[in-house]
Parts: structure tokens; sequence; C-alpha cells
């Protein structure tokens, strides 16, 4: 069994900022499949359970010479005849035919695909049923999610809206709707007043 242990950076608490739980690792193809599972980082979204994305290196194709009597076909449950093509993916057996994306059906491209809840999805799938979606860029995110003013941001695509400086590090503050930074804000707020602010001492 493959140890996950959880290597997120430590992030300051600024509102609802998140890990996803989608990354994306690309095992060594050099590593031995003899050695068994692979450490992978994980990291926390929302209240999915661990997806993690595999590796040519974890997907066997072979063809077998051992009895196999008590061996089933992980998706379709069939045994396996004699001399026949078998894939071998993280610990489960596999009809060649069989071992395709649970939504397309197609099979995995360079063999790599992300598994969540114990069905495999090709890249394309796997982010149209679970990835987030940029509140600015609209593209999918794997990796680190920011949560603020109720939309997901890939952290360089959260900016204040006023001077664009990188918003996911430093914290924000809400004016009127717009995610500020608070140098950005002290100057609204300060117009808003009637009182100007020293470039100097802000």
């Amino acid at each position: 069994m493959f140890a996950m242990k959880d290597m997120s950076p430590s992030i300051p608490s600024l509102g609802d900022i998140t890990e996803s739980k989608l990354f994306q690792r690309r095992a060594d193809s050099k590593e031995e499949l003899s050695s068994g599972y692979h450490a992978f980082e994980s990291v926390d979204y929302d209240n999915y359970e661990t997806i993690t994305k595999y590796s040519q290196s974890h997907v066997s194709r072979v063809t077998t010479n051992m009895p196999l009597d008590n061996m089933l076909c992980a998706r379709c449950g069939d045994g396996f005849e004699p001399h026949e093509k078998i894939v071998n993916s993280t610990g489960q057996l596999w009809h060649q035919q069989c071992f395709v994306c649970a939504q397309c059906f197609q099979e995995f491209e360079d063999g790599i695909f992300y598994e969540y809840d114990d069905r495999k999805y090709c890249e394309r799938d796997f982010q149209i049923l679970f990835a987030p979606c940029c509140g600015k860029c609209n593209s999918f995110i794997i990796g680190r999610v920011i949560k603020a003013m109720n939309a997901s941001w890939h952290p360089e695509c959260f900016r204040c809206e006023m001077c664009e400086t990188e918003l996911a590090d430093t914290g924000f503050i809400k004016n009127a709707g717009r995610a500020l930074c608070h140098e950005c804000n002290a100057r609204v707020k300060a117009i808003g007043t009637g009182k100007h602010v020293c470039h100097k001492c802000q």
C-alpha cells in the first residue's frame, strides 16, 4: 500500500483558502514496478477523498503464465484467458479492453489517469467532473485553489482590482464588491472621507 503524506505548504489564514487534492505528479519512469507503490504528495480540497494521478510506471501490461483460476477483471468481473495480455494497475488486474476512463470509455492517453472514489478517469473528464474553474481565466484549477469573493481562483489570478497585486498570500479587503489590497483599500477609504493618504507613511 502506498503512503499518502501531506506536503502542503503552511499558508496564513486568509479567509477561505484551500488546497486542492487535484494535483499533478508524474512518477519517474525509471522506477521499478516490482518495488510496490510509491508515495505521492496529497493536499486537501473541500470534502473530496484522496485523488491521485498515476503515470505509466504504475501500469504494467503483462502476459502471464500464472494460474488464473481466482483472478478476475476489476471492471467486468470475468476471468482471464491463458496468455492474454493483462493490465496490472494499483494492485488490480484488468482486461486490456476494460482498462479505460470511467466516463468516456477511451484508453488513457500516455497511460496517465486520475483516480477518484476507486474510479479511473482520463485527464479531460476528470477536470470536467471534479476540478473547480478559475473566476478570472475560466480554466480548470489543478493544485492550490483560492476560494474568495464567491469564486475559486488560481493563486496568480486572484489580484487587487486596482493595482493588480497578487492577493493569495497577502490577504485582501472587500470594498464595494471589489477585492483590494490593503494599500488600495486605504486610498479608497481616504478619498471617500475627503482625506489624502501620504505615500510615505502608508
